[in-house]
């Protein structure tokens, strides 16, 4: 009995953060070197992790031309071009228009080399042909969430899926549309990469504002639309 429980604890295996960079550059590599992609997203929210609950669901999609990338989640479209980011909310028939320096306005679910950065714990684990990387922020933080787990294929190191868990579950919704803080997670799976894909009009900016009039506002299809231009804060 107890030969066999050394052998179980050595069969363990630890991995180091040194481990679960690797495994993030690698899965990283794969649109480093790929600047013309789409990706079908997969979103569910839900509560309870042990026996989940589904509270929403709803599909997204990804696309990335050179530096310019284009983001669906649900009812929201998020657009960065050049300098600009365009958000357009059709729920609230709002849109907001600033100029950036960076992607950073863009929730881009394939571009998780950032979250390295702002966890505190990092762990491991390699099971049948999937790796699973758990970081977790420290006690005193500002991001949104309190953990990340992600999903990796162990052959070929692309995501297949990240799960959140979000900080302030007092403030969402429901199934039964009532509050209440029951912990709550977000479920962003990776349901195909297309690579040089036919992309329409999305990462076109006069899809959404008109640029050649003298004051900046919405294209004629969301003249209903509120415009927020962060660059003048009106």
């Amino acid at each position: 009995m107890l030969v066999c429980f050394i052998c179980t604890k050595q069969a363990v295996a630890q991995y180091t953060d040194q481990d679960i960079i690797d495994v993030f550059n690698k899965s990283q590599a794969q649109f480093v070197d790929n600047s013309d992609y789409k990706v079908a997203l997969e979103y569910t929210l839900y509560r309870n992790k042990k026996e989940p609950i589904t509270i929403d669901k709803y599909l997204g999609v990804l696309i990335k031309k050179d530096k310019d990338t284009y983001v669906k989640i649900n009812t929201t479209e998020m657009l960065t071009t050049g300098s600009t980011f365009i958000k357009i909310n059709h729920k609230q028939k709002a849109m907001e228009y600033t100029t950036i320096n960076d992607n950073t306005l863009i929730q881009n679910p394939i571009a998780i080399e950032n979250y390295l950065k702002y966890f505190a714990t990092k762990k491991m684990s390699i099971e049948d042909n999937s790796i699973t990387c758990v970081l977790t922020v420290p006690k005193l933080t500002q991001l949104p969430y309190g953990s990340i787990t992600l999903t990796f294929n162990k052959q070929t190191y692309s995501l297949q899926k990240q799960t959140i868990e979000l900080v302030t579950p007092g403030r969402i919704k429901d199934e039964k549309g009532e509050y209440n803080n029951s912990r709550k997670f977000l479920e962003i799976k990776i349901k195909k990469v297309e690579d040089h894909p036919v992309i329409g009009n999305e990462l076109n900016i006069d899809s959404y504002v008109d640029t050649n009039s003298s004051q900046l506002q919405p294209i004629k299809k969301y003249n209903s639309y509120r415009l927020i231009n962060r660059n003048t804060n009106k």
